[in-house]
């Protein structure tokens, strides 16, 4: 009698184990989600083949805010595109000219003016916080050396406190950069860099 209650409990507690383990598995594969603005979420090697009969694993992209644009003054030139690395590397201060080969490598019909970078750093503390988190996110260097937040000590560049007033500089300055609002870029249709992955 009591080996069967041994048995009995045995039982009970394998099926209670068991139970845990895939309401764990359940709660985790509900809770893979998008990060920093991820455009696609990781897909285990099993999700993939169901969907696309690859066993390819989808890594998580990050793109560029929908909240910010990043606006420039290069005359003629709207949209410029940049990759994330690229943009990292300008605000790092390690791309310095227009010319510079790993700009005109993602614009081979453009022609790239050789002007220095002049950089704007947005000063609005929401607006900061998300430009830094996204440089975080995409590049290594820049998570190390800068970090991000509402504050962060730039490397490069002068601060300016609003959308208004970086818009103000880019506008003056032949050859700047800077980051604003969208909202903002869209009603005053700025010059702008489209930004890839």
């Amino acid at each position: 009698m009591k080996r069967s209650g041994i048995f009995v409990m045995s039982m009970l507690l394998l099926s209670f184990v068991h139970r845990g383990w895939a309401d764990t598995d359940k709660k985790s594969k509900g809770n893979q989600s998008d990060i920093f603005g991820s455009g696609e979420s990781w897909k285990s090697p099993s999700d993939a083949k169901k969907s696309n009969g690859s066993s390819k694993v989808v890594k998580s992209r990050t793109v560029f805010p929908k909240s910010l644009t990043v606006i420039l003054n290069v005359e003629g030139i709207s949209p410029l595109n940049l990759t994330p690395e690229v943009l990292a590397s300008i605000f790092l201060g390690d791309i310095t000219k227009w010319d510079d080969s790993a700009i005109s490598e993602l614009n081979p019909t453009v022609h790239l003016p050789s002007w220095r970078i002049s950089i704007v750093h947005n000063q609005d503390g929401p607006i900061m916080k998300s430009f830094t988190q996204y440089l975080t996110k995409v590049s290594p260097k820049w998570a190390k050396s800068v970090g991000w937040g509402p504050m962060v000590r730039w490397p490069v560049g002068v601060g300016s406190k609003d959308s208004s007033d970086v818009a103000g500089m880019v506008q003056q300055i032949q050859g700047c950069i800077g980051y604003v609002d969208s909202s903002y870029a869209a009603q005053n249709q700025f010059s702008y860099a489209e930004i890839g992955y």
